[in-house]
């Protein structure tokens, strides 16, 4: 459509590539918070569901909820998916395939809760680059106590292993 002479065709559900990554548009979906992984963080079948319905829905690009990247501290609530064991691996594959046979592509949002993780199923203590307690209150509903945040060890040498 042209008003004026000026083009107003928007770019949005053109194809696309993200570097060397091919786009069918450039409709994506932002990380969401689902807390929907089993208590050891694999992906769920609810997860496969859930990601390939977003593709199937006509985005392009689908970015993962944050997973934790390792066993120790970088978990930040209870039912967090992982991306650390082969179990863990075994269900983002199915995930992958879902949205991929959904004609999107997938990027994971890896992420470390440092000081402000509030359920760690391995039971480790937080950690961050300083020892001050994060302002406000933890979250029942992602397994935090309700109460002020745990004041984070400091550990140089834990971070640097992490």
């Amino acid at each position: 459509m042209t008003t004026t002479g000026r083009d107003l065709t928007h770019p949005a559900p053109e194809p696309f590539h993200l570097a060397a990554l091919p786009l069918r548009n450039r409709l994506a979906v932002a990380p969401m918070t689902r807390v929907s992984a089993t208590p050891d963080g694999r992906p769920t079948a609810q997860m496969v569901d859930h990601y390939r319905e977003s593709a199937s829905g006509g985005f392009g690009l689908i970015t993962t909820e944050g997973i934790y990247t390792d066993t120790t501290h970088s978990q930040g609530y209870f039912n967090q998916p992982g991306l650390v064991t082969d179990q863990h691996v075994e269900g983002w594959q199915a995930v992958v395939e879902a949205v991929h046979s959904g004609g999107a592509a997938i990027t994971a949002q890896l992420m470390h809760a440092g000081a402000i993780s509030q359920g760690n199923s391995r039971g480790f203590q937080p950690i961050g680059p300083s020892a001050v307690r994060p302002r406000g209150q933890m979250m029942v509903d992602y397994g935090g106590a309700g109460g002020a945040w745990v004041c984070p060890e400091r550990c140089r040498q834990a971070i640097s292993t992490t």
